[in-house]
């Protein structure tokens, strides 16, 4: 009876034993399949490769068949390899975990402006790379040269190359000549100067004036005095006021010699304002210096139209080092700060520089000095004219229509 008994409890023991063995592997196997286990084998022997500054969706990069359940949109600013890790539904309806190698490349060519003729006096040597205006999408500096040579000394005309490449490799030439000519002997610029004809505010108003529109003017210290009495018999509808500007890249930032006085005056006679700053900012920390300074000049004042932000100085933008995302971002990052305190915000660019450098997606203030402007993009504004003539300011002033 003892034996049986002890058989009986024995018997029990490794029931229960097995019994706890079965359902810890069966738990064990539950919590394993769904820990997310690595497996690779859905991008096996694959390569995959995104544009740097591009927004493109984790799923469109992959291009599998398998659902991807943390789809998301992927953005870099530097190019190399990045390491992406995301989960996705295996054939077996089971979370599965997955590394992979992203290229993140630039693969733009660098852009060229300038003219395709210069002369040049007979002696005199010169660096035509500075000629041109380069920029590139993602390199701050860029490899710049000039093909074929170039006799200074002999008269003629010479057909160069510019090459410039990036540091992907990416390269862009420009052809161009350069004639040499016989330095004048007294050195004095036969150049005539150009003649400007002034415009009148009143018949642009006739023109551009409907229910969708508003005509307006810009002004900075260079008007001097203006008469807001005369504007607004004159039928301006607004004004955009300099703020201010920074005195180059690097430098310090100056309120405008007449913005309190414009900006009191707008407010005054109830001629709807806005401001703009002339902008050099080179980095993020200065753009956001720029926009307290701009907040700070404007929070006790009406401003009815928008902040805009202004850059222009092309010509001299290489002392800076700022590849074109740069430019916009440190655009976006001003307008950005100015928003966040409720105002409206605008972009002020020329046709061709909107046209081929300006990616922002807040409105656009266009600069086209042209009876009809063939801009193809989207604009609020239109600066048509900088020779407009009205009452109440000396010389020629900026014409604007606000499109409503």
């Amino acid at each position: 009876m003892l034996y049986n008994k002890n058989m009986k409890k024995i018997v029990v023991i490794v029931s229960v034993v097995i019994g706890l063995i079965v359902v810890l592997s069966l738990s064990a196997y539950l919590v394993i399949d769904n820990m997310l286990l690595l497996d690779n084998s859905i991008v096996k022997d694959k390569n995959f490769v995104i544009d740097v500054h591009k927004k493109e969706k984790l799923s469109n990069v992959l291009k599998v068949k398998e659902k991807i359940l943390d789809d998301r949109e992927l953005f870099y600013e530097e190019i190399g390899d990045k390491k992406v890790s995301f989960v996705y539904l295996n054939k077996n309806n089971k979370k599965r975990r997955a590394e992979i190698k992203i290229n993140v490349v630039d693969k733009v060519k660098p852009l060229v402006f300038g003219a395709n003729y210069f002369k040049s006096y007979q002696g005199v040597k010169k660096d035509f790379t500075k000629n041109f205006l380069v920029l590139d999408n993602y390199d701050r500096e860029v490899k710049k040269e000039i093909l074929n040579d170039i006799d200074i000394e002999k008269i003629g005309k010479y057909k160069l190359t510019l090459k410039v490449t990036d540091s992907s490799n990416n390269v862009t030439t420009k052809d161009f000549t350069v004639e040499i000519i016989e330095k004048p002997k007294d050195n004095k610029d036969t150049t005539k100067p150009v003649k400007r004809v002034g415009i009148k505010y009143e018949d642009i108003y006739a023109e551009h004036k409907n229910n969708k529109t508003k005509i307006g003017i810009d002004i900075s210290k260079w008007q001097g005095n203006v008469d807001f009495e005369k504007l607004k018999k004159a039928n301006v509808e607004f004004v955009m006021i300099r703020l201010g500007y920074q005195t180059g890249f690097g430098k310090e930032l100056m309120l405008d010699k007449y913005y309190e006085q414009n900006i009191k005056l707008a407010n005054k006679y109830g001629i709807k304002a806005g401001v703009y700053f002339y902008s050099y900012a080179s980095n993020l920390k200065e753009a956001k210096e720029q926009a307290e300074f701009v907040k700070k000049h404007i929070k006790k004042y009406k401003i009815d139209m928008p902040v805009a932000f202004d850059f222009e100085d092309w010509k001299n933008i290489g002392l800076a080092k700022l590849s074109i995302y740069d430019i916009n971002k440190n655009a976006k990052t001003f307008l950005n700060e100015i928003k966040k305190d409720g105002y409206k915000v605008m972009n002020y660019g020329s046709k061709h520089y909107l046209e081929n450098i300006w990616d922002i997606d807040y409105p656009t203030w266009l600069a086209h000095y042209t009876k009809k402007t063939n801009y193809s993009k989207e604009y609020k504004m239109w600066q048509l004219t900088e020779n407009g003539l009205i009452s109440g300011i000396q010389g020629f002033v900026d014409v604007n229509v606000l499109y409503e």
